[in-house]
């Protein structure tokens, strides 16, 4: 299975939510998405990281991924930051079916609600969307059978 949090990104970019972390930043109020780890300078960033699951099947191709999405915001902007948060949702939340990465995505739900995780020491605000995944992968099954 690949990276969920690298699929993550890729669904965010794909959505025109930010500009992934390794292309350049045109305009102040571009975001930045990230995988793993926010950067070190004060831009807002969306940053996808993997999370607890569930347990994938022994015999079947299917597993049940966690994905965070943590915003990190503009400066003392709580409003925008939640705003973003909220778009984050509206856009990978009950997504059809379908590839990303090589592998089959069949759904996305989520574990809660948006979570408020307070200002950094930049004061930026900060929110925490976790999802949970079902996806069957496409490579590295061992032991295991691709459902058809």
């Amino acid at each position: 299975m690949k990276d969920v949090a690298k699929g993550m990104a890729d669904l965010l970019v794909s959505a025109g939510l930010g500009t992934f972390a390794k292309e350049c930043f045109t305009t102040i109020d571009e975001w930045g998405i990230y995988v793993s780890r926010p950067p070190k300078e004060v831009i807002p960033s969306l940053v996808c990281q993997v999370a607890p699951g569930g347990e994938p099947w022994p015999h079947l191709a299917i597993n049940f991924p966690g994905v965070d999405v943590v915003v990190v915001g503009f400066p003392n902007e709580y409003q925008r930051a939640y705003a973003k948060s909220q778009a984050v949702v509206a856009a990978v939340l009950g997504k059809p079916s379908s590839t990303v990465n090589g592998d089959i995505w069949r759904s996305i739900t989520m574990r809660g609600d948006v979570s408020w995780l307070g200002y950094d020491e930049s004061n930026r605000p900060c929110f925490s969307a976790g999802f949970r995944l079902i996806v069957e992968p496409q490579t590295d099954l061992g032991h295991r059978v691709l459902i058809t």
